[in-house]
């Protein structure tokens, strides 16, 4: 009987990490460990030190703006490096730096809105009927994103959808709150999810190849 392959590994880096968060995001956590083997540094050094040594992972989930200064690992290393900020708690503006002083993207914080959104039919051709087609998010979107690294898009049909602001059309429908982009010899995602939709769940997981 052959031996069953090994799952992959999912490398979490939580560098600013909230005492919150774990609690916040329990389902995720416990799903995330059911596809894949979870490895966890909180800290810079023992970061550095599994990427330096270990065989790369799957993905690299970051969970915090506070790893620019081992962006250039990450982004060299030949795997995809998430930005799922698995809701990363940091201010708009400081967003766009870490994204284009780090990163080298032109991405930029946008727009902070709830309105439906709509899987791209190049993405649908690329992950398959793995990812919901449309689905409800709150999100801090990003401005300045290509058309080939859009995930997700508001169309002509999309409102706002608030207890509190009218159902205006969206007044961008370019940007974008799920993003996936190449950068390095790997991959860069952004998704900014912050009420930690179920359907964002499988849009990680589907990023990050499980």
């Amino acid at each position: 009987m052959s031996t069953p392959p090994a799952p992959p590994t999912i490398f979490l880096l939580s560098l600013e990490r909230q005492s919150f968060f774990d609690e916040q995001y329990a389902r995720f956590l416990d799903a995330l460990a059911t596809r894949a083997t979870v490895h966890r540094a909180s800290k810079a050094s023992a970061a550095l030190k599994y990427l330096q040594e270990s065989t790369p992972p799957r993905a690299i989930l970051l969970t915090d703006a506070a790893l620019a200064h081992i962006k250039s690992k990450c982004a060299n290393s030949p795997q995809h490096a998430v930005l799922a900020a698995v809701r990363a708690y940091v201010r708009p503006s400081d967003l766009t730096k870490f994204l284009q002083e780090a990163w080298g993207t032109r991405w930029a914080s946008g727009t902070y809105v709830r309105t439906t959104l709509h899987l791209q039919m190049r993405m649908l051709r690329v992950f398959g009927p793995a990812l919901p087609e449309n689905y409800s998010q709150k999100a801090l979107f990003l401005k300045n994103v290509a058309r080939k690294e859009a995930l997700y898009l508001p169309d002509e049909q999309s409102r706002v959808e608030s207890l509190v602001f009218p159902p205006d059309p969206i007044a961008d429908a370019s940007q974008c709150p799920v993003v996936l982009g190449e950068v390095g010899r790997g991959w860069l995602g952004y998704i900014r999810d912050v009420n930690s939709e179920e359907e964002t769940e499988a849009v990680i997981f589907a990023m990050c190849g499980l």
